[in-house]
Protein backbone atom coordinates (compact mmCIF):
# COMPACT_ATOMS: atom_id res chain seq x y z
CA UNK A 1 0.00 0.00 0.00
CA UNK A 2 2.92 2.31 0.73
CA UNK A 3 4.24 2.13 -2.62
CA UNK A 4 1.41 2.24 -4.35
CA UNK A 5 0.86 6.01 -2.16
CA UNK A 6 4.56 6.58 -3.21
CA UNK A 7 3.70 6.14 -7.05
CA UNK A 8 0.34 7.65 -6.86
CA UNK A 9 2.40 10.84 -5.41
CA UNK A 10 5.17 10.47 -8.09
CA UNK A 11 2.77 10.25 -10.86
CA UNK A 12 0.80 13.78 -9.41
CA UNK A 13 4.40 15.03 -9.71
CA UNK A 14 5.15 14.47 -13.22
CA UNK A 15 2.01 15.45 -15.02
CA UNK A 16 1.68 18.70 -12.44
CA UNK A 17 3.84 22.05 -12.23
CA UNK A 18 6.07 21.43 -9.46
CA UNK A 19 8.92 24.10 -7.93
CA UNK A 20 11.20 22.42 -5.44
CA UNK A 21 11.73 24.15 -2.14
CA UNK A 22 15.47 24.27 -2.84
CA UNK A 23 14.01 26.11 -6.17
CA UNK A 24 12.11 29.12 -4.90
CA UNK A 25 13.52 32.40 -5.09
CA UNK A 26 11.53 35.61 -4.81
CA UNK A 27 14.05 38.40 -4.72
CA UNK A 28 14.39 40.52 -8.02
CA UNK A 29 17.26 38.37 -9.68
CA UNK A 30 14.50 35.51 -9.84
CA UNK A 31 12.58 34.78 -12.45
CA UNK A 32 9.36 34.70 -10.79
CA UNK A 33 7.44 37.02 -8.51
CA UNK A 34 5.10 35.70 -5.82
CA UNK A 35 2.09 36.73 -5.99
CA UNK A 36 1.32 39.14 -3.06
CA UNK A 37 -0.85 41.95 -2.56
CA UNK A 38 1.63 44.33 -1.27
CA UNK A 39 3.71 43.88 -4.42
CA UNK A 40 1.99 45.11 -7.86
CA UNK A 41 3.65 44.52 -11.38
CA UNK A 42 5.74 46.88 -12.74
CA UNK A 43 7.16 47.05 -16.62
CA UNK A 44 10.39 45.81 -15.13
CA UNK A 45 8.79 42.52 -14.33
CA UNK A 46 8.85 41.96 -18.38
CA UNK A 47 11.75 40.58 -19.29
CA UNK A 48 10.92 38.67 -21.81
CA UNK A 49 11.42 39.24 -25.63
CA UNK A 50 8.39 39.79 -27.34
CA UNK A 51 6.94 37.40 -29.87
CA UNK A 52 7.90 37.60 -33.62
CA UNK A 53 4.70 37.56 -35.13
CA UNK A 54 1.65 39.31 -32.21
CA UNK A 55 -0.80 40.44 -34.17
CA UNK A 56 -2.20 43.34 -32.25
CA UNK A 57 -1.05 42.29 -28.58
CA UNK A 58 1.15 44.98 -26.89
CA UNK A 59 1.73 43.15 -23.90
CA UNK A 60 1.57 39.99 -22.38
CA UNK A 61 1.55 38.62 -18.83
CA UNK A 62 2.72 34.45 -18.21
CA UNK A 63 1.51 33.24 -15.08
CA UNK A 64 1.87 30.00 -13.34
CA UNK A 65 0.07 27.96 -10.48
CA UNK A 66 2.41 25.37 -9.10
CA UNK A 67 2.41 22.96 -6.61
CA UNK A 68 5.65 23.68 -4.80
CA UNK A 69 5.62 21.12 -1.35
CA UNK A 70 3.44 18.50 -0.17
CA UNK A 71 3.20 16.41 2.92
CA UNK A 72 1.11 13.37 3.64
CA UNK A 73 -1.45 13.66 6.99
CA UNK A 74 -2.66 10.30 8.48
CA UNK A 75 -3.10 9.58 4.33
CA UNK A 76 -4.60 13.05 3.50
CA UNK A 77 -1.88 15.36 1.40
CA UNK A 78 -1.17 18.82 2.26
CA UNK A 79 -0.76 20.73 -0.38
CA UNK A 80 1.09 23.86 -0.89
CA UNK A 81 -0.16 25.82 -4.48
CA UNK A 82 1.14 29.13 -5.40
CA UNK A 83 0.71 31.91 -8.09
CA UNK A 84 3.61 33.13 -9.73
CA UNK A 85 4.62 35.83 -12.62
CA UNK A 86 6.79 34.48 -15.01
CA UNK A 87 9.36 37.38 -15.93
CA UNK A 88 11.12 35.99 -18.93
CA UNK A 89 7.90 35.02 -20.54
CA UNK A 90 6.35 38.59 -20.11
CA UNK A 91 6.78 41.01 -22.53
CA UNK A 92 5.72 44.18 -23.66
CA UNK A 93 6.59 46.95 -26.46
CA UNK A 94 4.81 49.84 -24.60
CA UNK A 95 4.74 51.37 -20.66
CA UNK A 96 1.89 52.45 -20.08
CA UNK A 97 0.03 52.85 -16.84
CA UNK A 98 -3.72 51.63 -18.55
CA UNK A 99 -1.43 48.71 -20.27
CA UNK A 100 0.15 47.71 -17.01
CA UNK A 101 -3.34 47.53 -15.16
CA UNK A 102 -4.35 45.43 -17.50
CA UNK A 103 -1.73 42.84 -17.30
CA UNK A 104 -1.63 42.95 -14.00
CA UNK A 105 -5.52 41.50 -13.92
CA UNK A 106 -3.93 38.68 -15.62
CA UNK A 107 -2.31 37.94 -12.84
CA UNK A 108 -4.79 38.83 -10.23
CA UNK A 109 -6.99 36.37 -12.19
CA UNK A 110 -4.15 33.73 -11.69
CA UNK A 111 -4.11 34.18 -8.21
CA UNK A 112 -7.83 34.10 -7.92
CA UNK A 113 -7.93 30.69 -9.67
CA UNK A 114 -4.67 29.84 -7.17
CA UNK A 115 -7.29 30.28 -4.20
CA UNK A 116 -10.02 28.41 -6.06
CA UNK A 117 -7.50 25.27 -5.95
CA UNK A 118 -6.76 25.70 -1.82
CA UNK A 119 -10.56 26.47 -1.57
CA UNK A 120 -11.12 23.15 -3.30
CA UNK A 121 -8.11 21.38 -1.95
CA UNK A 122 -8.92 22.35 2.02
CA UNK A 123 -12.64 20.86 1.10
CA UNK A 124 -11.08 17.79 0.42
CA UNK A 125 -8.68 17.30 3.21
CA UNK A 126 -12.00 18.40 5.47
CA UNK A 127 -13.65 15.27 3.84
CA UNK A 128 -10.67 12.98 4.49
CA UNK A 129 -10.08 12.58 0.65
CA UNK A 130 -6.52 10.24 0.30
CA UNK A 131 -6.52 9.81 -3.30
CA UNK A 132 -4.31 12.17 -5.22
CA UNK A 133 -6.40 11.69 -8.47
CA UNK A 134 -9.25 13.84 -6.78
CA UNK A 135 -6.61 16.78 -5.83
CA UNK A 136 -5.43 16.69 -9.45
CA UNK A 137 -8.65 16.70 -10.67
CA UNK A 138 -9.71 19.93 -9.09
CA UNK A 139 -5.92 21.17 -9.66
CA UNK A 140 -6.65 20.77 -13.77
CA UNK A 141 -10.43 21.82 -13.54
CA UNK A 142 -9.30 24.90 -12.45
CA UNK A 143 -5.88 25.81 -14.07
CA UNK A 144 -8.19 25.42 -17.00
CA UNK A 145 -10.99 27.57 -15.81
CA UNK A 146 -7.92 30.22 -15.44
CA UNK A 147 -6.89 29.54 -18.72
CA UNK A 148 -10.18 29.93 -20.34
CA UNK A 149 -11.02 33.46 -17.82
CA UNK A 150 -8.06 35.08 -19.01
CA UNK A 151 -9.22 34.82 -22.83
CA UNK A 152 -12.26 35.73 -21.96
CA UNK A 153 -11.19 39.06 -20.04
CA UNK A 154 -8.84 40.00 -23.21
CA UNK A 155 -11.86 39.45 -25.95
CA UNK A 156 -14.16 41.59 -23.88
CA UNK A 157 -12.03 44.47 -22.60
CA UNK A 158 -10.51 44.82 -26.49
CA UNK A 159 -9.81 48.18 -27.03
CA UNK A 160 -12.93 49.26 -24.93
CA UNK A 161 -12.12 51.15 -21.38
CA UNK A 162 -15.70 50.45 -19.99
CA UNK A 163 -15.50 46.97 -20.45
CA UNK A 164 -12.15 47.28 -18.43
CA UNK A 165 -13.41 49.04 -15.67
CA UNK A 166 -16.17 46.20 -15.06
CA UNK A 167 -13.45 43.56 -15.12
CA UNK A 168 -11.20 45.36 -12.79
CA UNK A 169 -14.19 45.60 -10.40
CA UNK A 170 -14.89 42.17 -10.65
CA UNK A 171 -11.61 41.12 -10.69
CA UNK A 172 -11.00 42.72 -7.14
CA UNK A 173 -14.14 41.64 -5.77
CA UNK A 174 -13.32 38.15 -6.49
CA UNK A 175 -10.12 38.75 -4.43
CA UNK A 176 -11.79 39.77 -1.41
CA UNK A 177 -14.42 37.00 -1.46
CA UNK A 178 -11.04 34.75 -1.36
CA UNK A 179 -9.12 37.12 0.59
CA UNK A 180 -9.30 34.09 3.32
CA UNK A 181 -7.40 31.51 0.83
CA UNK A 182 -4.73 34.12 0.54
CA UNK A 183 -1.16 32.78 0.90
CA UNK A 184 0.05 34.03 4.32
Amino acid sequence: MMIYRILFILLFFLNTSFVPSQEKSYDSSSNMILWSSSRKLTWDDFQGPPKSFRGNTIAETHGRILLESTAIDNGIPKLTVKCFFLKNKSWTIVNDKETLQHEQLHFDLYEFYTRNIRRAFKMLNQQGVTDFKEYKKVFNYYTKENDKMNQKYDQEVYDNLEKQYEWSQRISSALKKTQHFELR
